[in-house]
């Protein structure tokens, strides 16, 4: 259930387009290792031996030579994100392969330099790994080749004008170029499709969904210890039980997004919602699933802003459509009730909620969430307080 526009009556389906924010990022990160696995990319070879990339001040850096394509699916290529240090791509703000820095600005660049060798448009690119992962209605353009632009689901933020309910944003323009960090628009069953077709791929499961740093940068936060990062996706490791968890979040304006995956049984669950509450419900939902990720939700709180955006002054309810769907790799043993979750969650903001500590509490049709604003700032990355991404932004995004 639940609306994909709030000022019109059709529900959201299974056919339903979301904006997958960064839930866009460990997509292009598969279709570069797909293109590895045909022999027609490489993952060590320096970008700039390939093709120019990034502005002319950038080509002036010490470090311009060094960054490969594995450190930028990886997130250690040494570049800001949109919005923070290093002016959108002008400069490196660490060495390359020596820090966590996740960068869209990195992944724009490795793009440019994949179409000019390749001779195709990222697009074309994309559409040859969807058929093969069962992706039938995912693209990275908003207008399709035959001039057509599929619904989408609007994204909302709270009506300034009505504190207790959303007012869809513009929608989304027609001429925005495909940007691998955040402009896929895809279904929950697409990307559960993704997410399944990964997993049984040894060798997109051993780099994607594996992780390949050994640590994020030092910090006093206990839960960043837990976690590590592949070739595309965030990986991790919880102690009691001991389990890995293979994630990542997606956060633009107006539409977030969640996907987790238990790496031992392939058990994963996808979340889009168009509106910036979400976060807390994500977790309630996920976790029947794939178990405790209170720390993981903790670490994305503090670091990456990933957190309930709208605080309404009306103790009113704030509806959002929040589109579930869950999947065991043995869909035999999946209970049929199980397998897909649709839903309107209406949700008062009240404090009092603490966060979910445990898997074995249920999730009310109704529901209430911590009063928390996601805001977007430009704090630094730095050794001492890990921020990846004040929001995961691109230019086509904001």
């Amino acid at each position: 259930m639940g609306k994909p526009n709030t000022s019109t009556p059709s529900p959201v389906n299974t056919n339903t387009l979301f904006q997958a924010a960064s839930l866009s990022k460990p997509v292009s990160a598969a279709i570069i290792l797909d293109l590895v696995t045909q022999g027609k990319w490489d993952l060590d070879v320096p970008l700039a031996d390939i093709a120019d990339y990034g502005p002319a001040e950038l080509r002036q850096d010490p470090y311009y030579r060094m960054l490969t394509t594995r450190m930028v699916i990886g997130q250690c290529s040494g570049l800001a994100n949109y919005g923070q240090d290093g002016d959108n791509g002008k400069k490196f703000i660490a060495k390359p392969d020596t820090r966590f820095t996740y960068s869209g600005v990195a992944l724009d660049f490795l793009k440019q330099i994949i179409e000019q060798k390749a001779g195709k448009s990222w697009e074309e690119i994309a559409q040859d790994f969807f058929k093969k992962a069962g992706m039938k209605r995912s693209t990275f353009q908003r207008q399709l080749p035959d001039g057509s632009t599929p619904d989408v689901a609007k994204a909302h933020l709270t009506d300034p004008l009505s504190n207790d309910s959303l007012a869809p944003l513009p929608p989304l323009p027609n001429n925005g170029h495909g940007v691998l960090a955040g402009s896929m628009l895809t279904t929950a069953e697409d990307y559960l499709a993704f997410l399944q077709y990964c997993f049984k791929n040894n060798y997109l499961k051993s780099t994607l969904l594996t992780g390949a740093l050994s640590t994020l940068p030092p910090t006093t936060s206990p839960e960043t210890s837990q976690i590590q990062w592949g070739l595309g996706m965030g990986v991790y490791s919880s102690r009691d039980p001991e389990k890995t968890i293979a994630f990542h979040w997606g956060n633009n304006t107006g539409s977030i997004s969640f996907c987790a995956m238990d790496m031992e049984t392939g058990n994963c669950v996808v979340n889009f919602a168009n509106s910036m509450n979400g976060p807390t419900l994500f977790q309630r939902i996920a976790e029947p699933t794939v178990g405790d990720i209170t720390p993981l939700f903790q670490w994305l709180s503090k670091y990456c802003n990933f957190n309930d955006g709208n605080r309404p002054e009306k103790p009113d309810s704030i509806a959002t459509t929040v589109h579930s769907i869950h999947l065991l790799a043995d869909i035999e043993s999946q209970k049929p009730t199980d397998s897909m979750q649709k839903m309107l969650l209406l949700m008062p903001s009240k404090p009092e909620l603490k966060p979910v500590e445990s898997q074995q509490q249920t999730l009310p049709l109704s529901v209430s969430v911590p009063q928390q604003i996601g805001e977007e700032n430009n704090e630094k990355q730095n050794t001492e307080e890990f921020n990846p991404t004040p929001s995961s932004t691109t230019p086509d995004s904001k």
